[in-house]
């Protein structure tokens, strides 16, 4: 799969990540019954990680941490589906190569699943 255009936060489109991984996590979920008994409910591999790396210029860096960095719940676009995320790493280095100063940037979201 190209990276080209592989996500978007809310209406930004950032230029093609470096690398792009999904990984994927168990859901958990605990119910409290009438007779005082706990039920658990686990649905595997139903929440979404992604850990994105960017090499950019300062301009899409600074338009990047603008986007991720909101406060709150991002919405992104994966493969034409709208997800719900939250940002729970975000570094950023220079890198001077031939005079220029380009920008690494690692961010990881963890997906958010509302309670239903």
């Amino acid at each position: 799969m190209s990276l080209k255009n592989i996500v978007s936060f809310g209406s930004y489109t950032p230029p093609a990540p470096q690398s792009f991984k999904v990984s994927y996590s168990d859901k958990i979920k605990d119910y409290d019954m009438e007779n005082g008994d706990i039920t658990r409910y686990t649905t595997r591999n139903a929440l979404r990680q992604f850990d994105i790396q960017f090499s950019v210029s300062k301009s899409n860096a600074e338009n990047i941490k603008t986007a991720v960095q909101t406060g709150g719940e991002l919405t992104v676009i994966y493969n034409e589906t709208q997800i719900y995320m939250y940002l729970t790493a975000y570094s950023e280095t220079v890198v001077t190569i031939s005079g220029k100063g380009i920008h690494s940037i690692s961010i990881t979201l963890k997906e958010c699943r509302r309670a239903t």
